[in-house]
């Protein structure tokens, strides 16, 4: 029992800490939101030029924001969709495809990645990722093996005539010949070589560090009503357990004592009790008055013989 009263306390504690922790996530968010503004990218966050994130147009994006790094927050433009910053790129994220943090990231987009162009040949800088259109060409000639070209992201396109893939890259690119001038534009990844080892980016809430990356403040505000009503049900479950375990306890006490009462009573030899016939006298014919049975006796009857007259004897 006192184990049991132990494990109930320690329930109750355990509600109410959930309780007083309910309040934090939303705290920490708002924290964040009104301080640093960071959100980190899962995987397939697009970035969009325009907030229709339901067109999913070569046109309408700009290109895949890497996954583990972060977008800064601009403005909320309705319920699903978020303006934010990415490396100086402005666009439009689905809030379903990013995650706040309640930090500010040392590392927030990549930096330092490169690639080269192919050595067996040039190609070209063009405005989107696709070879359809000439007039969307920004760079007319890049020279097979240049090098140094800053990668941005990755982006999905047009397959050109002779390739097997829809990669491109997002990228930055300055002429040799006009150094001080940059242009950002898309590069068939099949005309490129070289490209940097792009290193994963493991900040995180600490919370969801502890659960390998993958629990999410909304996954607690979700699980939390589960747990309670769980340990609730858990708490009501024992305390009928314990109702009805001392009342058959109770009943089964009674019924051990009646028992016992019982089988005292029962294992007294018995004594007559001589006090009742204390002041009476009894005669052997008293007893046996009281053992048999004294059948009513009938009197008598008598022959009566006639007498015979005279004028009888005649007859005989």
């Amino acid at each position: 029992m006192k184990k049991i009263l132990i494990f109930l306390v320690t329930i109750s504690q355990s509600l109410c800490f959930l309780f007083q922790a309910s309040s934090q996530p939303a705290k920490a968010i708002a924290s964040e939101q009104s301080t640093y503004g960071y959100y980190k990218a899962l995987s397939s966050c697009l970035l969009f030029r325009t907030s229709d994130i339901l067109n999913m147009s070569i046109e309408n994006i700009f290109f895949i924001v890497p996954e583990g790094y972060f977008v800064k927050k601009i403005s909320d433009t309705n319920t699903t969709t978020l303006k934010v910053t990415y490396g100086g790129k402005y666009g439009f994220v689905s809030k379903e495809r990013i995650k706040s943090v309640s930090f500010l990231p040392k590392t927030k987009y990549l930096d330092g990645i490169t690639f080269s162009i192919s050595s067996m040949s040039g190609t070209q800088l063009w405005k989107i990722p696709s070879t359809e259109n000439q007039s969307n060409i920004l760079i007319r000639f890049i020279p097979a093996g240049t090098s140094g070209i800053t990668y941005v992201a990755e982006a999905s396109g047009e397959i050109p005539t002779g390739s097997s893939s829809n990669k491109w890259y997002y990228c930055l690119y300055s002429p040799g010949n006009d150094t001080t001038s940059v242009y950002e534009g898309y590069i068939h990844s099949e005309k490129t070589s070289s490209l940097s080892a792009i290193p994963p980016n493991l900040e995180d809430d600490p919370s969801n560090q502890n659960e390998n990356n993958k629990t999410d403040t909304s996954s607690f505000l979700f699980l939390r009503p589960v747990l309670i009503s769980f340990l609730s049900i858990t708490i009501i479950s024992l305390i009928i357990v314990l109702f009805l375990s001392s009342k058959r306890k109770a009943k089964e006490d009674e019924y051990l004592s009646n028992q016992k009462e019982y089988h005292e009573e029962k294992s007294k030899p018995k004594r007559n009790d001589i006090s009742k016939y204390k002041n009476h006298s009894y005669t052997l014919k008293d007893k046996f008055e009281s053992f048999f049975y004294k059948e009513e006796t009938k009197p008598k009857k008598h022959i009566v013989f006639e007498s015979l007259d005279s004028d009888d004897d005649e007859y005989l």
